[in-house]
């Protein structure tokens, strides 16, 4: 099992959130498209503990993320392919202070959520792999706000739940590519479906679809030092999200990038002499800086392979 942090997937959870939310206090039409992005992001797998801003016109809003996956591979008899069955629980919480007017409205958004998911790696050859799946999740989002002035017409201090069915194609590669350095690139294309069940106001309930491109690249080599006596590699971290369709620019921007650096080893040695039941080739812990329109922020990458 190789699972690593997927911060893309992640990003978006808060954002998308709040510019439902801004589009609700401007009076414009709502588009269910940015809870389905909110939603879908918030539960599809990736570790990361990340903070980050978003520059809008009615104020900055700041983000704390937290993301858990589960993931295991396993062999099938009579073929070398292998069957994933992955999931995720996250958390997260934006806060905001939109200024109107007159007046001021202090928001605050939580959502908490899960999905389970399988799916089929097809060897290609030559380290390319193909990767179908499908996925169902479980989402909860709530709105705390406090106003300063006159209340908006719009609909705050609400909460609502929802359930994601996505899709996805993957093409993954895995390998050496010379002079001792290593490769792993995917690339998803991915689609949802998202659709309330329960909120405690109408005006949330909602039915859409998102779709996104997700291109990842995380390049190895040995630093040819050690710590504690474990050879150490450095891994460079390059990521791009590509939002799709009409709605693709719901937040004002329709792409975000990443870069970041990690620190790579095998900790089996340390691993044996703890009596661990399982064995585990690769550790790696890092940062990554994240950048787009209007947005600026980090996240924290922790990898393992099995």
């Amino acid at each position: 099992m190789n699972v690593t942090a997927d911060f893309p997937r992640l990003l978006l959870v808060a954002g998308l959130c709040v510019a439902a939310t801004q589009v609700q206090a401007l009076g414009r039409p709502f588009s269910g498209a940015q809870y389905a992005q909110l939603l879908t992001f918030a539960t599809e797998p990736g570790i990361a503990a990340a903070s980050f801003d978003i520059e809008e016109d009615l104020g900055d809003t700041t983000y704390d993320l937290y993301k858990l996956p589960l993931q295991h591979e396993f062999d099938v008899d009579g073929w070398n392919g292998k069957l994933i069955l992955r999931g995720t629980l996250s958390y997260m919480q934006a806060s905001q202070d939109q200024r109107l007017n007159p007046g001021k409205i202090d928001s605050e958004w939580t959502s908490y959520g899960g999905s389970i998911g399988v799916g089929v790696r097809i060897p290609l050859g030559n380290g390319f792999s193909f990767v179908p799946g499908v996925g169902f999740g479980v989402a909860s989002l709530e709105n705390e706000a406090d106003f300063k002035g006159t209340p908006p017409t719009a609909d705050y201090n609400w909460d609502l739940d929802a359930t994601i069915f996505s899709g996805l194609l993957g093409l993954l590669y895995r390998g050496d590519i010379g002079g001792d350095f290593d490769l792993v690139a995917d690339a998803y294309y991915t689609y949802s479906y998202v659709s309330s069940f329960d909120s405690s106001s109408d005006f949330q309930d909602f039915s859409d679809s998102t779709d996104n491109i997700t291109i990842k690249a995380d390049i190895g080599h040995p630093l040819g030092f050690s710590i504690a006596g474990y050879p150490m590699d450095g891994v460079l971290h390059l990521g791009n999200t590509t939002f799709l369709g009409p709605n693709r620019d719901v937040l004002g921007f329709s792409y975000f990038n990443e870069v970041g650096f990690s620190l790579r080893t095998n900790p089996q040695k340390l691993a044996s002499q703890l009596k661990l039941p399982v064995t585990v080739s690769s550790l790696s812990l890092g940062v990554n800086a994240l950048f787009g329109d209007n947005l600026s922020g980090w996240s924290i990458l922790f990898g393992y392979k099995f």
